[in-house]
C-alpha cells in the first residue's frame, strides 16, 4: 500500500530535455557568438556579419523549431513515434506556455535583432530584411 502512493518520475523527452540543463542557455548564446566570430575571421564587415548571423539564426530556428516534426533520434531513444506529430517548439516543456525556456527562446531573437539593427546603423534595406526575418 505504501508503494501505491508513489508513481514513477515522468519520462523526459530526450529531444528537448537538454534545455533543462544549467548550461543550455549559455551554450545557445555561445554558439551564436562563435558563428558571429567565424564571420569576422572570414573578413565579413561588422554590419554584414551581424545581418548574416541574424538571418542564419532566423532560418535555422524557423526550420528546426517550427518546421521539422518528431524527434530526429526518436527510434534510438525509444519514443516509438510519440512525438511524431509535434514540432520541436511544441515539445518544449511538454507544450506548457510561458515557461522560462520558451521565454528565453522568444526573447533571444529580439535581442539579436536589436543588436543587428544597432550595428547596421538602422540602414533601411538591411532593417527591412532583418525585420522580415524576425517576423517570420
Amino acid at each position: 500500500e505504501f508503494l501505491m502512493h508513489y508513481s514513477s518520475p515522468p519520462t523526459l523527452n530526450p529531444n528537448v530535455s537538454w534545455l533543462q540543463e544549467k548550461f543550455a542557455w549559455t551554450a545557445y548564446v555561445v554558439v551564436v557568438i562563435l558563428f558571429r566570430s567565424l564571420l569576422e575571421v572570414l573578413r565579413f564587415d561588422t554590419p554584414s556579419a551581424w545581418t548574416t548571423t541574424h538571418l542564419v539564426h532566423a532560418l535555422f530556428t524557423w526550420f528546426a523549431f517550427h518546421w521539422v516534426r518528431g524527434s530526429p533520434l526518436g527510434m534510438e531513444f525509444g519514443d516509438q513515434g510519440k512525438y511524431f506529430k509535434y514540432t520541436w517548439w511544441e515539445q518544449i516543456d511538454n507544450g506548457r506556455q510561458n515557461t522560462p525556456n520558451r521565454k528565453f527562446l522568444a526573447i533571444f531573437p529580439v535581442i539579436l535583432f536589436l543588436t543587428t539593427c544597432h550595428y547596421t546603423d538602422y540602414h533601411i534595406p538591411t532593417l527591412t530584411v532583418n525585420t522580415i526575418a524576425l517576423a517570420v
